[in-house]
Parts: structure tokens; C-alpha cells; sequence
């Protein structure tokens, strides 16, 4: 029986020294994606396209949100399936992806228009309308919006996932889901044929199960080579722990005491700087993001949200947007290279990494997160941007991956910045911690997969 590498590097090996069959294990992971996909109900559409032979990593399964446009198919966008249309053309990253011979099985689910921080009911390829489930536990949230690409890789059906990223749509499903998510710098990967959702903030995502595993994904679809040469062995790296305490929070939102303790600890173990003040130019940076976003929104939807045809959260989003002086976002925008030369020049003269937390409280049961629902807790639903939100508005690549389990067994992870183009300083010190904290087996599916609280 055919045994799949845990990571990306292996399976490459193993194919290249002839102890796996790309076509067999090719066949071996489309099978298991389509249970995956009747159990966690998070594929939109199937993809029966063979995988390409004599490639560096032929036979390699991805799957990716629906959002990006294929030959002939337009995207659904998370409110319909996928469409035929003779004028869609590949999108330049999935090209780039296949030219590396990974095969795509799939489109994956997201909150409907890529505007929801949490899964929602979505057309699948049972054609009902479903929420994907987290492979972790089926009561937790499931992130969004890149919802169904985190799921997938938590679940082992495939070695990694595209999604984007306005707000933290990549790092949050990331997070829930207990896997790796980096958002890339601004710029780093050619967006051409990626539905948007706010232009000037998106950002094409990547989700693995291994910090090399986005490494492998990210090398083979960057636009052109601009990533900083990374030099300083891991350790050496001069690494900043910020976990803000109540007395700091600007949001007034606290820190549980057990995710706060954990955090401490972690960054405690490791020698890093540890900071408890605010995180200058952060709120700013976070207001100025949430104009751009609503105005965006508001630009792009305006004829749906006009004629009553926008789902509530692209309405609600959009009709800020609208509304709001257009000086806001003349404000927000003119003064973007300001606020980030500033947040560099305030964090990164004495330090290569900055770590905030990603989340505020145990990832919350899906209920908690439910407008409507008698659990549901607003300032949890509110706390899920909480972290990740200036980010996009600053540029910076960021990269989430858990680091330990919290009282109640679930995953409790971090958000490591960087500056401009040093995405492979993150990976590289992602890599450092994965082998301190979890061997050399990678993340998923040994330790978060091993029980369900």
C-alpha cells in the first residue's frame, strides 16, 4: 500500500529516487480528497485533469479557494458553483503551480464573495448549501474567508492551498484550523486572474501544513525573485514577543489568561524581547485599513448592493464604504508608504521579527461566532481581525503557525511580521520552531489531529 511523505521535500525525494509512483499517488490523494470533501464539505467543484509527468513535483496535490480563474471556468466566488466561460484563462499562480507539476484536485469553499471572517453556508458539490466542518473538531469555528483551503490541508487531503487575504483571510482559517498560513509582502505574487475583493489590499495566501511546505509553494509562484537573501542562522535572529496586556489593549479587548500565560512562556524559553506597551502605529494602521476596506468594497459591489442583490456582509461592508467621506480614503491611501517607513523605522532597527498573538481567547465554538445565535459573543467574532487587519494595510508578510495547546486542547498560535520582502526570514524562523516544538514530522495531523477536547 502506498504510504504519502508528510511533506512536500519527501515526496519530491521519493519520486526522484523511484520509491513512489506520481500516477498512484496522485490517485491515492484524489481519493482522499473526495471523502474529505463528504465529510468536511468544503469543495465546491472537482477537477479531473491527470497530473503532468517528469516534473519536479508531479503528481503533488493542491487544491485552491474558489476565486482564481481556470481555463474555461469562471470562479463562484463562494454564493454559486464555478462556471463555464470561453474568455476565463488560467490565473498566473495555478499556471505557475502546474508548471511545477503539482496537480490541482479542486475549487474549495469561502465565506460567499470573500467577505466573512468565518466559514458560512456555501453551494458545494452536493449542490446544498453547507458550511465546511474543522477537521480538528466539527464544533469549532472554521475561519474565513479562505475557508475551505485551510480545511483541506488541516485534513491531509492535500500538501497546501491558495487563498487570499484582505483582512487575515488566509491566517485566520490558519489558526482554527492549526496549520501554517503566510500572508506574502505586497506585491511578492502576481494577482492576475485571482478575483478581488478590495484591490488595494489583497493579497494572494498560502496554506501548508509545514513551514517548508510554503516555502516549496511560494518559491514556484513568486512573480520575480525580490525576497531578501536570508543570511543569520535562526537562532541569531533578533526576535521581538509582544503580548499586550488589558492595561494596553487599545481595543479594550483582554488577552485570556491562559492564551497570555502561554504566549509568555513561549517567548520567555526562547530568549525573545518581551513587550507588554502598545504596538505603535498598529491601531492606526488598523483604522486606516478598515476605510480602504469599506470603501473598496463599497466600489466594487456598488451595483449589486444598489439593486439589493449583495450578500448582508458585502452590504453592510459596502454601504460604509459608500457613505463615508471620500476624503478617508483619499487620507488612508496617500498616506500608506508613510505609515509604513514609520512602523519599520519604530520596530524593525533592533529586531528582524516581531510576534503578536493571533487570537485573543481558545478558538471559539462556531456558535459563539453566529450573529443570532444565543452564544454568540461580539467582541469574539470582533477579536478575529484583531491582529491581523493592520498587516494588510502596512504590506508586511506575515506568517501564523500554532505553537501548543491550550487548557481546553486547542491549538494556540502566533503571527510572526517581518519587514518588506523578508518572507523567507519568517519561514526560516517558522522552521526553527516547527523543529523545536514538534520534531521533524511537521505540524499536522500528528499533534493537533491526536484528540478532540
Amino acid at each position: 500500500m502506498i504510504k504519502l511523505p508528510n511533506t512536500l521535500r519527501l515526496y519530491q525525494k521519493a519520486v526522484k529516487n523511484h520509491k513512489l509512483d506520481p500516477q498512484a499517488a496522485f490517485e491515492l490523494q484524489q481519493a482522499n480528497f473526495h471523502k474529505m470533501a463528504k465529510k468536511s464539505h468544503c469543495v465546491i467543484d472537482f477537477y479531473d485533469k491527470p497530473p503532468t509527468i517528469n516534473l519536479p513535483f508531479s503528481g503533488a496535490a493542491l487544491a485552491h479557494k474558489d476565486v482564481f480563474e481556470q481555463d474555461q471556468r469562471s470562479p463562484g466566488l463562494g454564493s454559486r458553483r464555478g462556471i463555464t466561460s470561453k474568455r476565463s484563462l488560467q490565473a498566473v499562480s495555478l499556471k505557475r503551480l502546474e508548471l511545477a507539476g503539482f496537480a490541482d484536485l479542486g475549487a474549495l469553499s469561502l465565506s460567499p464573495h470573500a467577505c466573512s471572517s468565518v466559514a458560512q453556508d456555501v453551494p458545494t458539490v452536493a449542490d446544498k448549501n453547507q458550511t465546511c466542518l474543522n477537521p480538528l473538531n466539527p464544533k469549532w469555528i472554521v475561519g474565513g474567508s479562505s475557508s475551505g483551503s485551510a480545511v483541506a490541508v488541516a485534513s491531509g487531503a492535500i500538501y497546501g492551498s491558495l487563498g487570499t487575504d484582505t483582512a487575515g483571510s488566509v491566517r485566520i482559517p490558519a489558526f482554527t484550523c492549526g496549520v501554517m498560513g503566510l500572508k506574502p509582502t505586497k506585491g511578492l505574487i502576481h494577482k492576475q486572474g485571482m478575483a478581488g475583493l478590495c484591490p488595494s489590499l489583497d493579497t494572494i495566501g498560502l496554506l501548508a501544513r509545514s513551514s517548508d511546505d510554503i516555502d516549496i509553494l511560494l518559491e514556484s509562484i513568486i512573480s520575480r525573485n525580490r525576497l531578501v537573501t536570508h543570511t543569520l542562522r535562526p537562532e541569531l535572529l533578533r526576535v521581538t514577543g509582544w503580548v499586550p496586556t488589558s492595561k494596553t489593549n487599545e481595543s479594550s479587548q483582554t488577552i485570556d489568561e491562559n492564551i497570555a500565560t502561554i504566549l509568555e512562556s513561549f517567548h520567555q524559553n526562547l530568549g525573545h524581547t518581551l513587550k507588554h506597551d502598545h504596538l505603535e502605529y498598529e491601531a492606526s494602521a488598523t483604522q486606516m485599513q478598515a476605510i480602504m476596506m469599506s470603501a473598496e468594497v463599497g466600489l466594487t459591489y456598488r451595483k449589486s448592493i444598489q439593486k439589493g442583490l449583495a450578500t448582508p456582509e458585502v452590504t453592510e461592508l459596502g454601504l460604509q464604504g459608500l457613505t463615508q467621506p471620500t476624503q478617508w480614503y483619499d487620507y488612508a491611501t496617500n498616506q500608506r508608504s508613510e505609515y509604513l517607513a514609520r512602523f519599520v523605522q519604530a520596530h524593525f532597527q533592533f529586531t528582524d521579527i516581531i510576534i503578536t498573538p493571533t487570537y485573543a481567547h481558545s478558538i471559539p465554538d462556531a456558535e459563539e461566532v453566529t450573529v443570532g445565535h444565543a452564544r454568540f459573543s461580539p467582541s469574539k467574532r470582533l477579536a478575529l481581525h484583531r491582529y491581523t487587519s493592520f498587516v494588510n494595510y502596512l504590506g508586511l508578510p506575515a506568517l501564523v503557525m500554532p505553537i501548543a495547546k491550550d487548557n481546553s486542547g486547542r491549538p494556540v498560535s502566533i503571527q510572526l511580521i517581518g519587514k518588506p520582502f523578508h518572507d523567507r526570514t519568517l519561514i526560516t524562523y517558522a522552521a526553527h520552531l516547527e523543529k523545536l516544538i514538534f520534531g521533524n514530522e511537521g505540524i499536522l495531523p500528528t499533534y493537533f489531529l491526536s484528540g478532540h477536547s
